[in-house]
């Protein structure tokens, strides 16, 4: 494949990825087909399978594009000073990238992504995700309280697992408010920024 090709292919994949998260923004997963991405960008659908085998491929691709964007916007939105305010400005941005975003949000967690079908250990899994990804980013902020003191651990826990719990707890308040309270989402969102404090504060924060 010539450069010319190279960088016309991955226009085309770009466009490809583009529209299915157009597609669900505004809708959701079960309106996704590779039918409807090749009416809005124009191409033929036979055509599409050039650049994804088939629909299993491109969410797995889209997936894994929620979440660089995910680390992206945790990455902007933190600029505290201490580890505390780090902490609660990440929680706060991940909150609201997840109300943001629903769908990709879902899409994200809901799919066994494929290195996971690979029957890794639970720190295995949290070794992949320990450089550029959301975790690296609370896994960070997390290592740098405790080692300065701001934020107590059990000794008999490491960081990694503090910060697993983190991500845990964030992930949870995320899904609720998307699935089962989906209905009081507005009081949810009033309240996250108070629930995260306490959070915070539980670690031995402001």
């Amino acid at each position: 494949m010539d450069t010319t090709r190279g960088r016309r292919h991955a226009r085309t994949a770009q466009a490809m990825l583009d529209a299915a998260l157009e597609i669900l923004t505004e809708s959701n997963i079960e309106a996704l087909s590779m039918r409807e991405i090749a009416r809005r960008i124009e191409y033929s659908p036979s055509g599409l399978y050039e650049y994804f085998a088939c629909k299993d491929e491109l969410l797995d691709a889209l997936r894994q594009h929620g979440f660089v964007k995910l680390t992206e916007y945790l990455n902007r939105m933190v600029r505290g000073s201490t580890a505390a305010q780090r902490l609660l400005e990440a929680g706060s941005a991940y909150l609201d990238f997840a109300r943001r975003n629903p769908q990709l949000y879902l899409l994200m967690f809901n799919r066994m992504p494929p290195e996971a079908r690979k029957g890794k250990t639970l720190v295995q899994r949290l070794e992949d995700f320990t450089v550029n990804t959301a975790f690296a980013v609370l896994l960070a902020i997390i290592r740098a309280g405790v080692e300065s003191g701001a934020f107590k651990i059990d000794p008999q826990l490491e960081v990694a697992q503090l910060a697993y719990s983190s991500w845990a707890y964030l992930h949870g308040l995320a899904m609720l408010r998307l699935t089962l309270l989906s209905t009081a989402a507005e009081e949810i969102d009033a309240k996250h920024h108070e629930i995260l404090r306490a959070f915070v504060a539980s670690m031995g924060g402001p």
